[in-house]
């Protein structure tokens, strides 16, 4: 979280040094040797921002292999102290699904999907503060984008949960399925259920597509990267009257549209980490 808000100040440092350098190149007399500043000081900025970047990087990576690997030891020590009755109780197929690939889903649910999560609140609040010292008078437009994101991650959210948790639980008995038709391949063939067999297979893997299609169709609805280009236009149109008034320059209203573009990022990426954290939540379900 700490590098992560340090990230985002360093990159919504930059829109308004570029602000500044605008301003610095429209007075009468320019001043080379401020102009040299800026660059000097957008240069630090873009340096120091990679290197903390990379500090980012390389923590919430251990952190998401460490988590992995913990909960796969605990789910096999688990598994091996249950006693025979509940493993005859049991599909095999099933449990292999919950210790492979549902406790694969908590590598990614941290790294990207956790990681990137926070970036983007931090990608959200800095901007907006850095905005704020611009002129309190601009954060009317982005703050009606910031409730109206609120309220269409929050209805994201609720419709893609249930289909991730049901695409979990397909996916456990098609492999269940699938394991007990290879295990008992001769009773199969003795019985001549070939068919029968493969048709049920197909069943439960369409079932399982179907919810892909699904799920597809919900992030297909994903509204808050429609409303930033809206209030990306209600902005530009603020910041011209602003400055038509005299209350902002033209390094001002630069600086204040290239952080009004930093939003972008928040807004396009939740829709791959919260599917990400709804897959690692509906995986971690299954194996609790």
């Amino acid at each position: 979280a700490v590098c992560a808000t340090l990230t985002n100040i360093l990159f919504s440092m930059l829109p308004r040094l570029i602000g500044l350098a605008f301003d610095e190149v429209l007075k009468p007399q320019p001043s080379t040797q401020n102009l040299l500043l800026i660059s000097a000081a957008a240069l630090g900025v873009v340096l120091l921002r990679g290197v903390i970047d990379l500090t980012n990087s390389w923590s919430i990576e251990t952190l998401g292999q460490r988590l992995e690997r913990d909960a796969r030891d605990e789910l096999y020590i688990s598994l091996l102290g249950k006693s025979q009755t509940f493993h005859n109780r049991q599909r095999v197929g099933d449990i292999m699904a919950r210790a492979t690939n549902d406790i694969r889903q908590l590598n990614p649910m941290m790294n990207p999907g956790v990681s990137l999560t926070i970036e983007s609140m931090m990608g959200i609040a800095v901007p907006l503060l850095f905005i704020g010292l611009i002129n309190p008078v601009l954060l009317v437009v982005p703050l009606i984008w910031l409730v109206t994101y609120i309220i269409t991650v929050r209805r994201y959210m609720r419709q893609l949960n249930p289909v991730a948790g049901a695409q979990r639980m397909q996916f456990g008995v098609m492999n269940a399925g699938l394991n007990e038709t290879v295990t008992g391949i001769e009773v199969v063939k003795a019985a001549a259920q070939e068919t029968q067999e493969n048709h049920k297979f197909n069943e439960n893997a369409s079932l399982f597509r179907d919810y892909f299609v699904k799920e597809g169709q919900v992030q297909a609805r994903y509204l808050p990267t429609l409303l930033l280009a809206i209030a990306l236009a209600f902005a530009f149109g603020q910041g011209l009257w602003l400055y038509s008034q005299g209350v902002l320059s033209i390094g001002d209203l630069v600086a204040f549209m290239g952080l009004m573009g930093v939003l972008r990022f928040p807004a396009f990426i939740s829709i791959f980490t919260y599917q990400l954290i709804q897959m690692g939540l509906a995986g971690a379900k299954r194996i609790l």
